[in-house]
C-alpha cells in the first residue's frame, strides 16, 4: 500500500471499527505516511477477554478501556457510517452530515453475538460483547443476590434457589471464563458477604 499521492500528500486511510482488528491496523500505520481517520460510535478500545472479570468486580472497568485518541495520532469521529460508495471512494456519516474520501477503506465493526436458535435467549440473557453488557450482568447479579438475602430473611427458600441459580448458554471462551469468574465469585465473595446464601 503506497502511503502517499504523486503530489507528496499522505492518503487517507478510513478505519471503521474501535475493536480488535481496527486496534491492531491502526497501531502498525505510520501516522507520518498516511492520514488516518477513525470512525466509530463507542470512543474506546477495550480489552474484551477481560469484560467477564468487570461483571464480578474482578476488574474495573475503566482498566480495560483505551480512549481511541490516545492510542496514536489518528482522527476520531464519534459516529456511525451509514454509506459506502466505493466508486467515487467515499463514505457517509452521522446520517449524511458528513462525507470523507477515502483512498483506502478498513472495514472492522466486528460482529454480532449469535443465540445460536436457542428460545428464550434473545429476550432473558445478558450478552458479553461489549462493556455496557459486562455493567448489566454485574448489576443483575448483584440485585439477585441482595433480593436472595430478603428471601432467605423471609424464610422464602424456593424464591433464594430461583434467585441465585445461573445459566449460561454458550460453552465458547466467553462463557467458560465467565464460569470460572461466576465460581470464584461464589467461593471467596459470596461466602464472605453472604455466607448463609453461599451454603
Amino acid at each position: 500500500m503506497s502511503s502517499v499521492h504523486a503530489d507528496g500528500e499522505k492518503k487517507k486511510v478510513v478505519v471503521l471499527g474501535s475493536g480488535w482488528g481496527a486496534l491492531s491496523f491502526v497501531r502498525k500505520l505510520d501516522p507520518r505516511e498516511y492520514s488516518v481517520t477513525v470512525i466509530s460510535p463507542r470512543p474506546f478500545f477495550f480489552y474484551t477477554p477481560l469484560l467477564v472479570g468487570s461483571t464480578t468486580g474482578v476488574v474495573s472497568p475503566g482498566a480495560i478501556i483505551e480512549p481511541v485518541r490516545d492510542v496514536t495520532e489518528v482522527d476520531y469521529l464519534r459516529t456511525e457510517c451509514t454509506d459506502v460508495d466505493l466508486k467515487n471512494k467515499k463514505i457517509t456519516c452521522g446520517g449524511g452530515e458528513v462525507t470523507l474520501d477515502y483512498d483506502h477503506l478498513v472495514v472492522a465493526v466486528g460482529a454480532q453475538p449469535n443465540t445460536f436458535g436457542i428460545p428464550g435467549v434473545d429476550k432473558h440473557a445478558h450478552f458479553m460483547k461489549e462493556m455496557e453488557h459486562g455493567r448489566a450482568v454485574r448489576k443483575d447479579l448483584l440485585d439477585k443476590i441482595e433480593m436472595a438475602d430478603v428471601a432467605l430473611a423471609a424464610g422464602k427458600m424456593d424464591e433464594v434457589k430461583r434467585l441465585v441459580h445461573f445459566v449460561v448458554v454458550g460453552g465458547g471462551p466467553t462463557g467458560v471464563e465467565f464460569c470460572g469468574e461466576l465460581s470464584d465469585f461464589i467461593s471467596q465473595d459470596l461466602k464472605r458477604r453472604y455466607p448463609k446464601i453461599a451454603d
